[in-house]
C-alpha cells in the first residue's frame, strides 16, 4: 500500500478538475443567458448566485470570475 493522505490527494486532484470543467461549462450557459437582462458587476453577482445554488464552491466560484 499506498498511505491514505497520498490516495486522498490524487482522489480530491481529480475531482476538482472534474469540477472545474463542469463550472466553465455551468458559467457559460449562465453567462449566456443571463447577459440578455444585466451586465456589470450585476451580471457578475447573478452569475455567481446561480453557480452557488448549483452547489459549486464560493472559494472556486470567485476564482474563475477573476480570471474572466
Amino acid at each position: 500500500g499506498y498511505e491514505k493522505e497520498l490516495i486522498n490527494n490524487e482522489l480530491n486532484n481529480i475531482v476538482l478538475d472534474n469540477d472545474i470543467e463542469l463550472l466553465k461549462k455551468e458559467y457559460l450557459k449562465i453567462k449566456k443567458r443571463l447577459e440578455k437582462k444585466y451586465s456589470g458587476s450585476e451580471l457578475n453577482y447573478k452569475i455567481k448566485q446561480q453557480l452557488y445554488q448549483k452547489g459549486f464552491s464560493l472559494e472556486v466560484i470567485e476564482n474563475l470570475l477573476n480570471n474572466n
